[in-house]
């Protein structure tokens, strides 16, 4: 009797280790993953989310994904909570026991501004998703505008790929090319001529492509506000040899006057640019190229335009993007 006994309490003993041992081996080795998508236009994939951050993000943890309701009021707190105004939303909490590993991994990806922390929860940056909506920003039916850089080669690839699409659908308007340059404002070494100082201020741009993509961005912002029924054309003629010097060849065939063009580039270009600033930085897009459709969607992944009707039958085949 007293055998069995002992034998009994190994055992217990036994199974109690095992589930300890399981429960840290889950405290460490397991994350779970919230997000909250739009109701009206749902966007994320729970089963591609999943292995996304399984295989791509957190690659020595199971990873768990749950969707939060937006009906729920404790859910709406966490919104509210997190400030955030875009949909969808995926976040997590590191609320697991320590884990050096982890911990390690969640810096590096603060500090590639991958995550983001507010409050007690990591937030993921909306281009993770491909698709992401401003929930604050009023709906413009049909409008699309366009981020990019113009010497990006995707950049190239999209203005080949969309704007003959665009000149055949009359139902999409295009509101606005925005050109993502870097820009600040400076204190010009110039002396005024009536005041001595150095009191004229002006814009230094830069892109990643040098020089003569912002300059290109000023030449297609002008093109566009004072030759708008040639933008298009312009944009496809130019497409085919972005690099080209030979610009008088183009104004030539499209009945725009080379010293015209000059002269406003001289005088008006970066203050277009300056303009052009702006929307940008509001949307916080730095990707391209990227689409803003109806004033709320930002498009990064172009695979899911069939989640938008007068999209449907617009195709891209563009894999890559410049950052």
């Amino acid at each position: 009797m007293g055998r069995k006994i002992i034998k009994y309490w190994q055992l217990t003993i036994f199974i109690l280790l095992c589930l300890s041992i399981n429960n840290n081996f889950a405290d460490n080795n397991y994350l779970k993953c919230f997000y909250i998508d739009s109701k009206i236009n749902p966007i994320i994939d729970k089963a591609r989310l999943g292995d996304y951050l399984s295989n791509k993000i957190f690659k020595t943890w199971e990873v768990k994904v749950e969707e939060l309701s937006l009906d729920s009021e404790e859910n709406k707190k966490i919104i509210n909570k997190i400030n955030n105004k875009i949909l969808p939303v995926v976040f997590f909490q590191n609320d697991y026991k320590a884990n050096e590993d982890r911990d390690n991994l969640i810096n590096q990806l603060q500090n590639e501004k991958a995550i983001e922390k507010r409050d007690e929860y990591y937030i993921f940056n909306k281009d993770l998703i491909g698709i992401s909506e401003f929930t604050d920003r009023e709906l413009n039916r049909n409008t699309l505008d366009i981020f990019l850089m113009c010497k990006c080669p995707y950049s190239v690839k999209l203005i080949q790929q969309l704007i003959p699409q665009l000149k055949e659908n009359r139902e999409i308007q295009l509101r606005g090319f925005y050109y993502l340059v870097d820009g600040e404002e400076i204190y010009s070494l110039q002396q005024d001529k009536k005041q001595a100082g150095f009191n004229n201020k002006k814009y230094q741009f830069k892109s990643q492509f040098g020089i003569s993509d912002v300059e290109e961005s000023k030449r297609q912002l002008i093109i566009k506000k004072y030759y708008p029924d040639k933008f298009f054309d312009y944009l496809e003629i130019r497409s085919q040899n972005i690099d080209s010097t030979l610009l008088y060849k183009i104004y030539d065939k499209l009945g725009i006057k080379q010293d015209v063009m000059h002269k406003k580039m001289e005088l008006e270009g970066d203050e277009f640019l300056k303009e052009n600033l702006t929307a940008q930085k509001e949307l916080g897009i730095k990707i391209s190229p990227t689409l803003f459709w109806e004033n709320k969607y930002v498009i990064i992944d172009f695979k899911n335009l069939d989640k938008f009707d007068n999209l449907k039958n617009i195709a891209l085949n563009i894999e890559g993007k410049c950052y």
